[in-house]
């Protein structure tokens, strides 16, 4: 059997690249879902044809997705380690807390999902992510991330 090529690298700031084992391994969607998140439901997998029709239905400014689980739990993981101490800050405070939102800015090449403007007719790549954690007596969440730019 012949040896196969060496793969091409990753660059270290693609926030779609395959995080540590144990950090991805943290992250579950399908959990936070149960729990009262909707990043699956709203931002995985969607056609632009999704997109458009919540463009439509909802006053938002912009509908995103992901191109599947996989990315968005990789994605989601890179964000939450990169910044893992204002987490922990937010987590650590007493009493109730309003969602913690953290946008990571593009810093790669590499899309971390598709974006469909208000008003375009096409969905364009994004680069980068936001996360929004929901604070619970029981824990937190992540009620919602999906791609921006």
């Amino acid at each position: 059997m012949a040896p196969s090529a060496p793969s091409a690298p990753v660059p270290e700031d693609n926030c779609a690249r395959r995080p540590d084992p144990a950090a991805s391994a943290a992250v579950d969607l399908r959990r936070d879902e149960r729990q009262g998140g909707h990043t699956i439901a709203r931002h995985v997998g969607r056609t632009d044809a999704q997109l458009r029709a919540r463009l439509n239905r909802e006053s938002i400014a912009a509908a995103s997705t992901y191109p599947d689980l996989a990315t968005a739990e990789r994605v989601v993981a890179v964000v939450l380690a990169e910044n893992e101490r204002a987490v922990l800050r937010w987590v650590s405070r007493r009493g109730a807390r309003a969602n913690l939102a953290i946008h990571r800015r593009a810093r790669s090449a590499l899309p971390t999902g598709r974006i469909l403007q208000r008003g375009r007719e096409s969905a364009d790549e994004a680069f980068g992510a936001v996360v929004v954690l929901r604070w619970r007596q029981e824990g937190h969440y992540v009620l919602t991330s999906y791609p921006e730019n």
